[in-house]
């Protein structure tokens, strides 16, 4: 896979999964099998249409869900805004292929962003600091810039954009509380896998702008999207993002974006999941995209600065 594919891919999950001082073994990927082998399903299990309109339930579900990723960290006074990262990254193309590389990678809000591939005889890097984009391959380092790199150096940005985006879900009711619409469904079950089974408070708002892996290819760069948010009824903790991209007439332009997480870890009171599957298509009928899984990771780097993310020489 070449640094311009691979790393557009893996640069989009960043800040999800960052997770304060946490080490990780491997973990399964994504089901290599048929679409619908293990593929996640939703069952409706209540569904209360007065809770849909009910703020007070719905600032309920956000302060446990608050309260089970921050625990007693104040995002405002210790804010989640860098971290490092050595990931594992598995792309699962359409015939059931796959490509797999380990990246490291390191980010600083609101735009310093490099990460790396190491290669045999060489290493591959990429990055966004306060001169733009640039890249190295080996001992040569340019910049991406001309006309003729333009969608290149456009595909950085927005790396840089959704890597800053994401990393906000690590306060995931933060960024309920921020779409437009915001309603409680009710609890609806979730099958995880073959055995598992997770009831969930379903909400549902609105976003400006596609939010996770990549956009349709077709219709808007940045369209609106429905999101939904599944919240396991127990721990309160984030068990499923669904994107669903609008066009015109807020009628949907492509199939939803479904992302498991899975295997929360904690540390320094943050919880965050250490592995993600992503799928093209709603629960119990996508097509595996991708996965993550955090070989290691820290959310407060020593020594992470500006200088430190500037392109080398």
């Amino acid at each position: 896979m070449s640094v311009r594919s691979s790393g557009r891919a893996v640069v989009l999950w960043l800040g999800l999964i960052a997770s304060p001082g946490v080490a990780q073994g491997e973990q399964s990927p994504p089901p290599s099998g048929p679409p619908d082998a293990g593929v996640p399903k939703a069952r409706q299990q209540e569904q209360d249409p007065e809770g849909a309109s009910d703020p007070d339930a719905l600032q309920a579900v956000l302060a446990d869900v608050r309260r089970a990723h921050l625990g007693d960290r104040d995002a405002a006074e210790d804010p989640l805004d860098r971290f490092r990262a050595a990931l594992r990254f598995k792309m699962i193309a359409a015939d059931q292929a796959s490509n797999e590389i380990d990246v490291s990678a390191e980010f600083l809000m609101p735009r310093f962003l490099r990460y790396r591939v190491e290669e045999p005889g060489e290493v591959l890097e990429r990055g966004w600091d306060d001169r733009g984009a640039w890249s190295r391959v080996g001992d040569r380092v340019e910049s991406i810039a001309g006309r003729e790199r333009e969608q290149e150096r456009e595909a950085v940005r927005q790396q840089v954009g959704l890597a800053r985006q994401l990393l906000s879900f690590l306060d995931p009711a933060s960024v309920v509380s921020a779409l437009s619409d915001v309603k409680l469904l009710g609890v609806r079950d979730l099958a995880v896998g073959r055995k598992e089974v997770r009831s969930c408070n379903v909400l549902r708002g609105v976003a400006s702008r596609f939010p996770m892996f990549a956009p349709p290819a077709d219709g808007p760069a940045e369209p609106r999207c429905v999101v939904q948010t599944w919240f396991d009824v127990d721990d309160h903790r984030l068990v499923a993002v669904v994107i669903t991209p609008l066009g015109e007439g807020e009628r949907p332009i492509a199939l939803p974006e479904f992302v498991l997480l899975r295997g929360y870890a904690e540390g320094r009171g943050v919880a965050v999941p250490t592995s993600l599957l992503v799928y093209q298509g709603p629960p119990g009928s996508g097509r595996p995209l991708a996965s993550v899984v955090v070989r290691a990771i820290d959310l407060d780097p020593d020594g992470l600065s500006k200088e430190l993310l500037r392109r080398p020489g």
